[in-house]
């Protein structure tokens, strides 16, 4: 069905840091402390038909990947992304919800897993030629 596509989105992450609280004088003052927060990374990347396969690459702030077992229907997105420096394999889901699709991630080792969002937008083969 699709030949050519864009993929944008957000993955949300846990994550500890390390922070100060203020508390009074009479609680003595600041004092270190942990912190959980939700973390959002944006990636961007295409999907593409070769040998009449889905493959795919994607980039974000942690580098790039290269996507494998894609599987991409009018309702459901798949995929395994493998960052170019890293072992891990980190598996998606997604679901379409109108424009959007709307999943998660579960990966191998320390990467953990989260909630992803995308969007899929088909492009011709012309989109990659310069003017």
């Amino acid at each position: 069905m699709y030949q050519l596509c864009l993929i944008q989105g957000l993955f949300f992450q846990e994550r500890l840091s390390l922070g100060i609280a203020h508390r009074s004088e009479v609680e003595g003052g600041t004092i270190a402390t942990i912190l959980n927060r939700t973390g959002w990374y944006m990636f961007s990347g295409f999907i593409f038909s070769e040998k009449n396969e889905l493959a795919g690459e994607i980039g974000d702030c942690f580098g790039k990947s290269t996507l494998s077992n894609v599987f991409l229907s009018s309702e459901k997105l798949e995929f395994v992304k493998k960052y170019d420096h890293r072992p891990n394999l980190i598996k998606y889901d997604f679901r379409r919800e109108g424009g959007l699709w709307i999943g998660n991630y579960k990966g191998e080792g320390t990467v953990g897993e989260g909630v992803a969002k995308c969007i899929v937008t088909e492009v011709s083969r012309d989109f990659f030629l310069p003017l």
